[in-house]
């Protein structure tokens, strides 16, 4: 009995030192939101994600997909967004990005560019109206075609995505 409660001290202990290393490296979630930090050779990353959270579209077998948004203050590379499909998309395709009010009100339409599984706005000005965009919505949508010919759409809430994106300035800035 002894020796059961102290595995169980023991492993309640690891647990809990496991979760403050995790919180250490800044992980910090905003509802549908997680602001990140990587090091990589001495440069930091900072970044935001979601999954989305509806997904269709005819296809059989797909990876992960989520939308990021990426500061690099070393390179001096700030809130660019990106795409990870899932799966590669048709050669010369373009992804259509849709932000919407919670009230299905369309905000603005995106064209992105795609390369294999990616998709990146096609400049700086871009990243950034489609940021604006998104902190005034409740709502994202995709629209791609896998190189099979699956047309896919997701859903994206963003919900958290504006004090996501306030945490992911000020972690920049500290840099």
């Amino acid at each position: 009995m002894k020796k059961y409660v102290i595995l169980r001290y023991l492993g309640i202990l690891f647990l809990s030192l496991m979760a403050s290393d995790l919180m250490a490296e800044g992980d910090l979630v905003h509802d549908a939101w997680q602001v990140r930090t990587s090091s990589r050779d001495a440069k930091k990353a900072f970044y935001m994600t979601s999954l989305p959270e509806s997904q269709s579209g005819n296809f059989k077998k797909r990876g992960q997909t989520f939308i990021s948004i990426t500061s690099r203050p070393d390179q001096k590379s700030f809130n660019v967004f990106s795409l990870t499909a899932g799966y590669d998309y048709k050669e010369e395709s373009s992804v259509k990005i849709s932000v919407f009010t919670e009230d299905k009100k369309k905000l603005k339409d995106f064209e992105l560019f795609t390369q294999n599984n990616m998709a990146w706005a096609a400049d700086d000005k871009m990243d950034q109206e489609l940021v604006q965009a998104m902190k005034q919505g409740e709502i994202l949508v995709v629209e791609g075609i896998s190189q099979k010919g699956t047309i896919s759409t997701d859903t994206y809430s963003l919900k958290g995505f504006t004090s996501a994106y306030k945490e992911l300035e000020s972690v920049s800035k500290k840099s």
